[in-house]
């Protein structure tokens, strides 16, 4: 009878340690298939993370565009205006300081106006008032002036990221 206990006994204690040893072993694996996704989806070249200097350029163009227009109504619809570089937080104070100002050139609308004409002016303003400096991915401009009113098509990484329409300031967040 102590033969039959302990053999009872050494199979509980198998069948436990067995049971331990599959429980280790799925959450390995568990653990190894969410490492490898996340290593996947951080360092993919489609990466959306990637996309937020884009997406902090863009809004700082359709901002300062806004900006413009409203100096542009305040100043009484001067041919220019002034925008400071300093970049300003909710409470008025400035959150990245820079020194100068970048005069913009208004339409007889109130639109910011680039010099050039066609893509050249749709990169101009681009520059003027979107990016502040070199985005990671490749940005391809377009002029598109066939239908009722002229567009700029901004590409980035390869993807229709936004339009712009310079005669009415209007901004298309397209992704």
């Amino acid at each position: 009878m102590a033969l039959s206990k302990s053999n009872s006994r050494q199979g509980k204690n198998n069948e436990a340690k067995t049971k331990r040893f599959y429980i280790t072993l799925l959450a390995f694996l568990l653990v190894a298939l969410f490492a490898s996704w996340f290593i996947r989806a951080m360092f993919s070249p489609n990466a959306s993370w990637r996309d937020v200097e884009f997406d902090t350029a863009l809004s700082r163009f359709d901002y300062n565009i806004m900006l413009a227009r409203v100096e542009w109504m305040r100043q009484g619809q001067p041919s220019d205006v002034y925008l400071s570089l300093a970049e300003w937080d909710s409470a008025g104070n400035p959150s990245i300081e820079a020194q100068g100002t970048v005069r913009v050139l208004m339409s007889r609308t109130g639109w910011p106006m680039a010099r050039s004409k066609g893509v050249n002016g749709c990169v101009e303003l681009w520059h003027l008032l979107g990016q502040a400096g070199q985005l990671k991915r490749e940005l391809k401009v377009e002029y598109d002036a066939t239908g009722q009113a002229p567009l700029c098509k901004f590409y980035y990484g390869g993807i229709e990221g936004f339009h712009y329409y310079p005669n009415s300031g209007k901004v298309d967040k397209l992704y």
